[in-house]
């Protein structure tokens, strides 16, 4: 799929137990559903850009992007791949976002998947909170060395006894 689509439903989710959780951002356009799995990182980036862009969106009324009618629904495709590189730009003419999201480059694919979508601001700002909960609904970290705190495990913050060992090559 190399082709100019309009997102109409975007979200961040995450599977799996805190400390071993995956990513994935879930798209909606008129003719798929789009599963890009994804790092936490990623989420995180992308949404902080997404708030730093969203400054320029002036608060003029926007014009809705048109909606698919239910019964295309049934007629989706579905596309999932591992992002290997995203992007993300703000038009200030027309108002809109452009994601552009390609597959990570893997020795048996022969054509990567890559897509390019615009979203409506209202969409994409949602989607930038939501990924931000989602991220943060992981492990609790330490406040002294940023590091995550495993349940299981008694954290040992170096800055807390005072030894914080480096070696060096």
């Amino acid at each position: 799929m190399n082709e100019l689509t309009n997102i109409t439903h975007l979200i961040a989710e995450s599977f799996g137990e805190p400390g071993d959780r995956t990513f994935r951002i879930s798209a909606k356009t008129d003719s798929h559903i789009i599963y890009i799995w994804v790092e936490k990182e990623h989420l995180i980036q992308l949404s902080l850009l997404v708030f730093q862009l969203s400054e320029k969106v002036s608060s003029k009324p926007e014009d809705a992007i048109e909606k698919p009618s239910e019964d295309t629904e049934l007629n989706l495709t579905i596309i999932e791949f591992r992002v290997g590189k995203i992007a993300l730009e703000f038009d200030p003419e027309t108002e809109l976002f452009t994601i552009e999201a390609i597959q990570d480059d893997e020795p048996n694919i022969v054509s990567p998947i890559h897509i390019r979508s615009k979203i409506t601001p209202e969409i994409i700002i949602r989607f930038a909170k939501n990924a931000l909960e989602v991220c943060a609904a992981g492990r609790p970290t330490c406040n002294l060395c940023l590091t995550p705190i495993d349940k299981n495990n008694p954290h040992k913050c170096p800055k807390l006894n005072g030894h914080l060992r480096f070696e060096i090559p």
